[in-house]
């Protein structure tokens, strides 16, 4: 289904209105969701509006249907770029082993190990969420990409 101008310059008027509201810049709404800011430009200017993608024009139309402002819904969508928005890195949520001192009972020993899985547990879903949302920006990129003409084809493993 083809978005056409009308609708695209409704959803550019609701987006507008949106980040005034909130006093968000472009990069930084860009950003929360999940895009470079010359999508956000191009999509409050009517000569470049209808060079998105439709599946660009979804994932602003997504949002302005929400009723969420733009950080509610950056949150609930998991959206956010590593680009201008701090997400820990893997070094961040490493805690330093604790010093044992004296005897430690077999049930310390255990809790300690389960505190450690439980934080390589956080990390492994942190670096999870990081591949799920680049992989996300990556297939937008391949259809801009295939939008402009271009045929694409890539292998992806996993180990």
């Amino acid at each position: 289904m083809e978005i056409n101008e009308i609708a695209r310059k409704s959803i550019s008027e609701k987006f507008l209105e949106a980040i005034k509201r909130e006093g968000l810049g472009k990069s930084e709404a860009a950003a929360l969701l999940g895009m470079t800011p010359d999508y956000v430009s191009k999509l409050l200017n009517a000569v470049y509006r209808k060079d998105l993608s439709d599946n660009v024009i979804f994932r602003f139309q997504n949002f302005v249907n929400s009723g969420d402002n733009l950080r509610e819904y950056s949150e609930k969508m998991k959206l956010v770029l590593d680009k201008g928005v701090h997400q820990p890195t893997v070094d961040e949520t490493k805690k330093p082993p604790e010093k044992i001192e004296g005897n430690v009972s077999t049930d310390e020993v255990r809790e300690m190990l389960d505190d450690w899985a439980k934080d390589l547990e956080d990390t492994e879903a942190i670096l999870e969420s990081k591949t799920t949302d680049r992989m996300a920006i990556l297939l937008e990129t391949l259809e801009e990409f295939k939008d402009l003409g271009y045929e694409v084809d890539i292998h992806i493993s996993r180990p």
